[in-house]
């Protein structure tokens, strides 16, 4: 187990699934969890409760990920209320099965906004304010290394998250 006593860590869609499971790790290994969420209010009161119940640290903060402001204040407000920020989970994203022909343009818009936009503001903004041996983790799909022709804007979206990721390494 690595000791992340005294780090400040958000993730994105921590409510549930993944991101929550992330979130409890890293709470349970030392680290101040911001838990971010955008509408599922009941499932990151219980998120929040139950690292809480096994000793750790975390807080619920709302913030719709592919709104870029929002993205920007997630960032920017847990430093301002923890002092710091040390590690940087986009795990936040929206499946989308929908074939080429049938992807209209708002379907479209709205998985880059969630899966590319949001974490590209995000990353930028926490690049600021990283301190020394910070961490930015994107959370991304092996479906991007398959043939699914049923989603493929999502996967350009996720396709994009792993660009941003080789780029920024």
């Amino acid at each position: 187990m690595v000791s992340l006593s005294g780090k400040m860590a958000i993730v994105t869609g921590a409510s549930n699934g993944i991101g929550r499971a992330i979130a409890e790790r890293l709470a349970e290994d030392g680290a101040i969890v911001v838990v971010n969420y955008n509408q599922s209010d009941e499932k990151v009161k219980q998120a929040v409760t139950d690292i809480q119940a096994k000793g750790g640290k975390a807080v619920a903060v709302q913030a719709d990920m592919s709104q870029v402001a929002d993205a920007r204040r997630l960032v920017i407000e847990t430093v301002k209320q923890f002092g710091r920020l040390d590690i940087l989970v986009n795990n936040a994203g929206r499946f989308m099965p929908k074939p080429l022909l049938e992807t209209t343009e708002a379907d479209f818009d709205q998985v880059i906004a969630l899966n590319a936009k949001g974490p590209y503001f995000a990353m930028q903004e926490a690049a600021n304010l990283l301190k020394e041996g910070g961490r930015i983790v994107n959370i991304s799909t092996d479906g991007t290394h398959l043939s699914f022709p049923g989603a493929t804007a999502y996967l350009g979206s996720e396709g994009a998250l792993e660009q941003y990721t080789k780029g920024l390494a």
